[in-house]
């Protein structure tokens, strides 16, 4: 029978492999902007405190290399989104900073507009490609990674109003269309996907998102650079779910990101804290540090970002993650 210093000793050894062995490659950070959704949201409350040389987040910044937007806060129209006087200074300072500019954004175009399939459906805003990628340069902005928004799962397993139920390869050959615009504005963009993992209700899931990587490395010319999982943390297996995937993507050579949040939680406090032991159990628990960590909300909690001393406040999470780790 195992003692408990021996216990005490076995799981310590344990979060120093997990935690000390390894960092991410890459750290990425997206908050919500400013904006009234049609659901009521309405953004992180400080977003622009967070970009000025005094903002109180030294150290969470330093160990952040992207910064993510939604491309609806950008190009969605929405009231009480940003002025462009604001945006370019956001784009100045993530320059000043050193830090990388993505946008997450939904590639596919809708083939029949007003009432064909996609339409309404997440993962199809392929028309707004240039006037995005326009309006990022004419405001200062290089946009150097783009973090596609769902479009396998919008258009092959999704089963809602205006469902397409398309193949991995019309998904890739849809997206790529939409990316080369993209690309006549910023041709060096480094492109990625998104997608909900596992996908609730679909067990041949795993079989799928290997076909439509597949298709899009055929499609493309070049494999994904890296895939984030969307994590449904309230699916009991899905640490060993995500593994299964991330075999996939090693396999691939395609760069593995976990996106931590506390999804669906009321209070900031009780996010903070659902966030937290979303990293612990995976990185503890899973098969290896991810390549890419993802600190996103696209709530309206954490109600602020700053400053990164108050456990409640969004940047804390990023000190948490990157904090020294007990070792043995």
């Amino acid at each position: 029978i195992m003692n408990p210093l021996t216990r005490v000793c076995i799981l310590l050894l344990a979060a120093s492999a997990a935690f000390g062995g390894g960092k991410p490659q890459i750290a990425w950070i997206s908050l919500q902007a400013p904006g009234v959704w049609p659901d009521g949201r309405t953004g992180t409350v400080d977003f622009m405190g967070l970009f000025s040389p005094a903002a109180p987040w030294t150290i969470a910044a330093s160990h952040t290399q992207v910064f993510k937007i939604a491309s609806s806060a950008l190009t969605g129209g929405l009231p009480g989104t940003l002025s462009d006087a604001q945006w370019q200074q956001v784009f100045a300072d993530l320059a000043r900073r050193g830090m990388a500019l993505a946008i997450e954004w939904g590639p596919l175009s809708v083939i029949t507009p007003g009432n064909g399939c996609g339409s309404g459906v997440e993962g199809f805003e392929g028309n707004t490609a240039l006037t995005m990628a326009q309006k990022i340069k004419r405001l200062g902005g290089t946009l150097q990674y783009v973090a596609m928004d769902e479009p396998f799962y919008g258009a092959n397993i999704y089963n809602g109003p205006n469902a397409c139920h398309w193949t991995p390869q019309q998904i890739a050959t849809n997206a790529a269309q939409s990316i080369a615009q993209v690309r006549t504005v910023f041709p060096n963009v480094i492109v990625g996907d998104i997608e909900p993992t596992p996908a609730r209700g679909t067990p041949d899931w795993l079989q799928r998102y290997t076909e439509w990587v597949d298709a899009w490395r055929m499609a493309s010319g070049v494999p994904l650079a890296f895939f984030h999982c969307d994590v449904h943390w309230e699916d009991a297996h899905w640490i060993s779910e995500v593994e299964s995937l991330r075999k996939v993507l090693v396999t691939r050579g395609i760069a593995f990101g976990m996106i931590y949040n506390g999804l669906g939680k009321i209070t900031d406090a009780d996010w903070m804290s659902a966030a937290e032991s979303h990293f612990i159990d995976y990185e503890l628990h899973g098969g290896a540090i991810p390549d890419h960590v993802i600190f996103q909300t696209w709530e309206d909690i954490p109600t602020h970002a700053l400053p990164e001393t108050d456990p409640n406040a969004f940047t804390y999470l990023i000190d948490r993650y990157f904090r020294e780790r007990t070792s043995l």
